[in-house]
């Protein structure tokens, strides 16, 4: 899916030639949706620690389910966090990219005291 986005953020640039600054806004809001959809993966549990769910660890078990259950909403914090803070780096940095490549040059100029504050 992340690709899929990331292959299809290149349309917009193909149709709004004319109006670059209408499609760089577009290709950045298409490849931070992709970015993001790569980095949802990443924060989902693998199962390489199985084995310690399998097995009995020695705590109390009230103790226990307490650090569970402070454990998955942390995990499920820090994981939105993360993928909200990667998408909004990929935002700040594609402009500056497409800047140097000269895809869109002086077209953002007017948006750079946004970027940079």
């Amino acid at each position: 899916m992340g690709f899929s986005l990331l292959i299809l953020s290149t349309i917009p640039y193909l149709l709004f030639k004319e109006n670059a600054t209408m499609s760089t806004f577009l290709v950045i809001i298409i490849a931070v949706l992709g970015i993001g959809a790569m980095m949802v993966p990443a924060t989902i549990e693998e199962s390489r620690y199985n084995v310690l769910k399998k097995e009995e660890l020695l705590f109390d078990q009230n103790f226990l389910k307490e650090l569970t259950k402070r454990y998955e909403v942390i995990k499920k914090k820090y994981a939105a966090v993360m993928i909200v803070g990667f998408c909004f780096i990929a935002a700040g940095a594609i402009p500056f990219l497409f800047e140097k490549k000269h895809i869109i040059s002086g077209e953002l100029v007017q948006y750079y005291p946004y970027c940079t504050v």
